[in-house]
């Protein structure tokens, strides 16, 4: 188990400070940063395997003349 001093000691990944010297809106707004930058990678890997499975768009095929 991690305990709160290994944590602030720890880098945040989204400005490579320690987690000790971050304020509380600044630890937000990290969070925040980290959050919303794995949600759009995510989104963008699940749309991508969904074209794969996506039915080819139907095209109606005029009436013989």
């Amino acid at each position: 188990m991690i305990g709160s001093k290994q944590i602030q000691m720890m880098r945040c990944i989204a400005c490579q400070k320690l987690i000790a010297v971050h304020s509380k809106r600044g630890l937000g707004r990290c969070l925040f940063r980290i959050q919303a930058t794995m949600i759009a990678e995510g989104k963008d890997r699940v749309e991508e395997n969904m074209n794969k499975y996506k039915a080819p768009k139907f095209v109606p095929q005029e009436a013989n003349k």
